[in-house]
C-alpha cells in the first residue's frame, strides 16, 4: 500500500480500511455477488463468513500499511493481483464502519461518496445513461486538471456521431465496443486520434460438450470455418487467429501452437468417422448487440452446412445469452471474451471446469497444468503449462477462437495525456487536460 495514500478528508488509507472492506465483502447479509471470496481461509464455499463477524482468519492486519491474506489453496501472486486485487475497491472504515451490515449496501455513500481515495468522486448516477464525477481536489497524487467528467452509457451506433460532434472525448478499447464497420469512419475524423489495442479480446465460440460429446465432431466444426476470411472481411485484418487462451501479446505465447488450418475435406472426414447425423440441427446463440458478428455468423452457418452440420442461429440480447451460457442451454454460442494476457487461470477454471461450466468440459491434463501455474513464478514453466492447456483446447475443441480483435480506442486531439489502452487507460487521469 502506498505510504502517502490519503482519503479526500485527509485521513490516511490504512490496512484497517482494506480489512474492513474484505470483511464486508464476505458478509452474508450484504450478499456480495460481484467478487466471490471463497478462495480465502475462514470463508465458506459460498465465500461468506458468519453474520456480524468483524474479521475472519484469511485476513490479518500487521501494521497501518501492511496486512496478510491467506488462501485455502495455493494461489500465485499474479492470479491474486488479476482476480482479486484489482477488483477490491477499498472503502473508508472511519466513514462507513458504524453503518450496520443490514444498511450498508443501501447507504447513499455508494451513489454519492463524501470521502474517496481516488481522483474523482461520483456526484450523480443514472445506471442506464450516465455517471457524473467531480474532481477530488485533495487527491494524494495531485489535484486532477479536469474539474468534472461524465461516463456516458450509449448504444454502439452512437459512438461514431458522438466522437464526430465532440460530445464524446475518449473511448477505451473493449469497454466502448465500437462496431467494427465504423472503424474506418472513426479513423477519418479530423478531431480524433485513433489507436488499436493489443489482441486480447477473442470472439469465442463455446461448444457444449454434453450436447456435442464427440471431439471429432467439435474438431470438424473448427476445420470447417475459414477464420482467416472472417478476420479479413469483418475486421479488415486488425487482429489474429489463435487456438486456445493465449494470444501473441501474452508472455506465455508459444509460436509452436500453430492455428488450425481451414479444411472442409478434413471436416467431412472427421464427421464421417464419427458417424455424424447430417439431419441433426445444432442451436447456435449469438449476441444481437455485436452487429459485426451477426453478419459474419451467416457465413459460418453456410460453411458448416457445406460439410453437413446444420445450425439454427438464434440472435438474443447479451443478458439472455449469458443466461443460456450459465444454464448450458445451447449447443454452440459465441460471445466476445477478454482473457487477461498475464493470467488466464481464472477464465480457464471457469470455462473448462467440468459439469456446470459453460462447456461442460473437463480434462485431467488441464487441471494438472492449472495447478502448476499456481505454484510457479518462472515464466518458462508457466508458458509450458499454458501451452499444454492450449493444445488440449486445439485437439478437443470445447472452445474455438473465431478471431482475436485489436479493439479500437480513440481520444479527442484536444485532450492531452490520455492514452487509450486495454489496461491502464485511467491510471494517470489526474494529468488529463484540454488544450
Amino acid at each position: 500500500m502506498a505510504k502517502d495514500a490519503k482519503w479526500s478528508d485527509g485521513q490516511p488509507v490504512t490496512s484497517d480500511d482494506v480489512a474492513f472492506t474484505l470483511t464486508r465483502l464476505c458478509s452474508p447479509v450484504i450478499a456480495n455477488v460481484t467478487l466471490q471470496m471463497s478462495a480465502f481461509a475462514g470463508t465458506g464455499d459460498d465465500g461468506f463468513i458468519a453474520k456480524g463477524a468483524d474479521t475472519f482468519s484469511g485476513v490479518k492486519v500487521l501494521d497501518d500499511k501492511t496486512l496478510t491474506l491467506t488462501t485455502k489453496e495455493p494461489m500465485s501472486l499474479v492470479t491474486f493481483e488479476n482476480t482479486y486485487a484489482r477488483y477490491i475497491m477499498t472503502v473508508p472504515k472511519h466513514v462507513l464502519g458504524s453503518v450496520s451490515e443490514d444498511e450498508l449496501a443501501k447507504d447513499p455513500w455508494f451513489n454519492k461518496p463524501t470521502v474517496v481515495d481516488g481522483p474523482y468522486m461520483a456526484t450523480a448516477v443514472d445506471s442506464d445513461h450516465y455517471i457524473s464525477y467531480e474532481a477530488n481536489k485533495n487527491y494524494w497524487k495531485g489535484a486532477p486538471k479536469i474539474a468534472k467528467m461524465n461516463i456516458k452509457i450509449v448504444s454502439a451506433d452512437q459512438i461514431l456521431p458522438g466522437l464526430k460532434s465532440g460530445e464524446i472525448d475518449f473511448i477505451q478499447p473493449t469497454m466502448a465496443a465500437t462496431p467494427q464497420e465504423d472503424d474506418a469512419s472513426i479513423e477519418k475524423l479530423e478531431n480524433v486520434s485513433v489507436t488499436y489495442s493489443d489482441p486480447v479480446t477473442t470472439q469465442s465460440m463455446f461448444l457444449n460438450t454434453k450436447n456435442i460429446p464427440d471431439a471429432r465432431v467439435r474438431k470438424a466444426i473448427l476445420y470447417a470455418i475459414d477464420r482467416q476470411m472472417l478476420l479479413k472481411n469483418l475486421l479488415k485484418g486488425k487482429g489474429e487467429i489463435v487456438d486456445g487462451f493465449v494470444t501473441s501479446v501474452s508472455p506465455y505465447y508459444d509460436k509452436s501452437v500453430q492455428a488450425t488450418e481451414y479444411s472442409q475435406e478434413k471436416a467431412k472426414a472427421l464427421l464421417k468417422e464419427a458417424g455424424w447425423d447430417s439431419g441433426k440441427t445444432l442451436t447456435y446463440y449469438i449476441n444481437s448487440g455485436d452487429t459485426t458478428f451477426v453478419n459474419g455468423s451467416n457465413v459460418i452457418k453456410e460453411e458448416l452446412r457445406q460439410v453437413g452440420v446444420n445450425v439454427d442461429i438464434r440472435t438474443v440480447d447479451l443478458t439472455t445469452l449469458m443466461d443460456k451460457a450459465s444454464s448450458q442451454s445451447f449447443d454452440l454460442m459465441t460471445v466476445q471474451y477478454t482473457y487477461a494476457p498475464v493470467d488466464q487461470y481464472p477464465d480457464i477454471m471457469w470455462l473448462l471446469g467440468g459439469p456446470g461450466s459453460w462447456t461442460n468440459f473437463a480434462s485431467d491434463t488441464v487441471n494438472e497444468a492449472l495447478a502448476k501455474t499456481q505454484t510457479s513464478t518462472n515464466n518458462d514453466e508457466l508458458k509450458r503449462q499454458y501451452t499444454a492447456i492450449d493444445k488440449v483446447v486445439q485437439d478437443q475443441c470445447p472452445m474455438i477462437d473465431l478471431y482475436v480483435i485489436r479493439s479500437l480506442g480513440a481520444a479527442n486531439k484536444s485532450l492531452k495525456n490520455a492514452h487509450p489502452n486495454v489496461y491502464g487507460s485511467f491510471t494517470n487521469i489526474q494529468d488529463w487536460e484540454f488544450e
